[in-house]
């Protein structure tokens, strides 16, 4: 018990250090903290984009699980993600899906997607819980768009 009242008195010192420096030295503070400020939120935007792209990825190879699971191949040469900070491009070249069930080979030199990081209804249909209006933006092309070459 001890132990932990002489942390709080520490922490406590320290915060009193800390108010009495901002106090004397405002001006320097008010420069700073917006910097601080913004700092943090680029911070946060370059996680969401990387958090968009994982699942972009994850995606992917889930797609690729379930058709293995349903005895299909389906297989890829590169599979590329890029655009950082407006978009999640992604590129995937010498894709070929092959379905002796469905009786269908299909083979594309390079299929591109893009994904607008700042898009909140294209997160939602990432995550598999779109409300109808997301889903109907993205069918409309307003969300995503892919080509296969």
């Amino acid at each position: 018990m001890t132990y932990l009242r002489a942390l709080l008195m520490r922490i406590a010192t320290a915060g009193r250090l800390l108010l009495s420096g901002v106090r004397s030295q405002w001006r320097l503070s008010l420069v700073l903290i917006p910097i601080a400020v913004l700092a943090l939120a680029l911070a946060g935007y370059g996680w969401w984009w990387r958090f968009l792209a994982d699942r972009v990825r994850e995606s992917a190879v889930q797609l690729q699980a379930s058709q293995i699971a349903l005895g299909r191949n389906l297989e890829w040469n590169s599979f590329e993600i890029s655009g950082f900070p407006y978009l999640v491009d992604t590129s995937i070249t010498k894709a070929r899906l092959m379905a002796p069930d469905l009786g269908v080979s299909i083979a594309a030199a390079a299929i591109q997607s893009e994904l607008l990081a700042a898009n909140r209804a294209q997160s939602a249909l990432l995550s598999g819980r779109a409300p109808a209006a997301a889903a109907a933006a993205a069918g409309k092309g307003h969300a995503a768009s892919a080509t296969a070459v």
